[in-house]
């Protein structure tokens, strides 16, 4: 028990039932040696080089969320990349590379670079410079010659992301040599990736009745909270609800899991943020504020701000603060705020997600 607790969380083994592929079987990365990898901690990075066709199971959840066949690092690297490190079984000279982020759109890695360990300079040796990649495609690519030969490797993510097969080739069979070209050119999959299958988070059920009944039960003074759909919240609109509805911030059920929340997609623009306009039942004065990032452990934001809408105007009650520390915690925060405000919105920067928001008043009463 002790040993087992200095070893790695990974995510878990892919099983896979289908055939291998003949062009990935080929690759010079099969059954290679990973010497190191500074990430994978959404999904693991020995998948990379698997000869299997990548399998996706629309409703194959897990600890870190959805389940992907591929090396799939977190959000927000604070570093230029995410590396991989390995070793092939002998030394040898590419020529080819196959590079694909099938199914991977949306969190996909936005660039690659792939070096050599030369013995000689002791340095990396660039041999493909940073290349773009898109989402949900694959790219056949021939280095303009053959490198020397060498036996241990880096591929890198810039900065972060998905990153589905990869392999690497010496030789090609003369059937698989139209495919590659000198040109980096991504060839993007024709069948849309399978809508996930989340599984179900239970859903409030809410009409005005209901609401006027959940107000009836308040004594005067009692601490509710005003951001639950319970007590009339709605969300007024959401700017990137790729992985989780905006909507389930505002269920005042305990969240079950990463599912049962709201989750954009990574952001690679800077300066970027995704806002949530939430509207409340009635203008109140706001006391405290948290933010339940129970399941957000690898995808939690870097940043948030929190404003309201008073008096015409949008006034900061959490300015832009740090809350990637609060990964798989509550965020709370006292408000000095006096006036009674009407709308709140919820900045994320410059993406990621969360369970819950709650905002707490006091009742003095139900305006009719």
């Amino acid at each position: 028990m002790l040993f087992d607790a200095f070893r790695p969380t990974l995510p878990e083994e892919i099983v896979r039932t289908s055939l291998v592929d003949p062009l990935l079987n080929l690759s010079l990365a099969k059954g290679s040696e990973i010497l190191e990898v500074s990430n994978q901690k959404f999904a693991r990075a020995e998948n990379l080089f698997s000869a299997h066709p990548p399998e996706y199971d629309p409703e194959l959840y897990g600890m870190q969320g959805k389940i992907m066949d591929s090396w799939e690092s977190v959000r927000h690297n604070a570093k230029a990349s995410d590396d991989l490190i390995f070793k092939i079984l002998k030394p040898a000279c590419i020529r080819y590379l196959l590079i694909s982020t099938q199914f991977h759109l949306g969190n996909q890695a936005p660039a690659i670079q792939f070096a050599a360990w030369d013995e000689e300079s002791q340095n990396w040796k660039i041999l493909l410079d940073r290349t773009e990649l898109k989402g949900h495609a694959i790219q056949y690519i021939t280095l303009e010659k053959a490198t020397e030969k060498y036996n241990t490797f880096k591929v890198s993510q810039l900065p972060d992301g998905g990153l589905t097969r990869f392999a690497i080739f010496e030789t090609l069979p003369n059937s698989e040599l139209n495919k590659f070209s000198q040109v980096a050119i991504s060839h993007p999959f024709h069948e849309a990736v399978p809508q996930p299958k989340k599984p179900l988070a239970p859903k409030y059920f809410i009409d005005s009745k209901r609401i006027q009944s959940n107000y009836a039960r308040l004594e005067n003074g009692e601490e509710f909270n005003v951001a639950s759909l319970a007590y009339g919240a709605k969300i007024i609109s959401a700017s990137n609800e790729h992985y989780g509805p905006a909507i389930q911030i505002l269920s005042p059920y305990t969240p079950l899991d990463m599912f049962d929340g709201f989750e954009s997609a990574r952001s690679r623009t800077a300066n970027h943020f995704e806002e949530i306009v939430i509207g409340l039942k009635q203008d109140c004065k706001i006391h405290h504020i948290e933010i339940d990032f129970t399941y957000f452990k690898n995808n939690n934001p870097l940043k948030m701000q929190i404003q309201a809408f008073v008096k015409e105007q949008w006034l900061d009650l959490i300015s832009r603060t740090n809350v990637k520390a609060y990964a798989g915690n509550t965020f709370t925060m006292p408000i000095g705020l006096n006036d009674k405000v009407q709308q709140l919105k919820i900045k994320v920067y410059p993406d990621g997600g969360f369970n819950r928001i709650r905002v707490f008043s006091r009742f003095s009463g139900l305006n009719s």
